[in-house]
């Protein structure tokens, strides 16, 4: 049987998705003042988060998409794969990373 997860996890766990959700409203916002037209999703992939991305993106016929990029080490990268390396071997329009 697993330990149970620490009732704080939770809290924590859903400052974290508030906090992003302004964030990434706030870009939105900013695009839009420019001209663009932009949108954010939240998805909840059955494959690979790479491939619901990219998915996603070809579904609303987006002309770019950015993602992020954390930085871990070999090992990690190998345990757990890249994201933003699959949106880019996988995309049908530019991908933009940022740090």
């Amino acid at each position: 049987m697993p330990p149970p997860v620490p009732s704080r996890y939770f809290e924590l766990q859903q400052r974290h998705e508030d906090r992003m959700s302004r964030w990434l409203t706030r870009i939105v916002g900013l695009a839009e003042e420019r001209g663009l037209n932009a949108s954010m999703s939240v998805i909840h992939p059955n494959l690979s988060v790479a491939e619901e991305v990219v998915r996603k993106a070809s579904d609303d016929g987006a002309d770019l998409i950015v993602v992020g990029m954390k930085n871990r080490g070999a090992l990690e990268r190998l345990v757990y794969g890249s994201t933003s390396r699959g949106v880019i071997e996988h995309a049908g329009c530019p991908v933009l990373v940022v740090h």
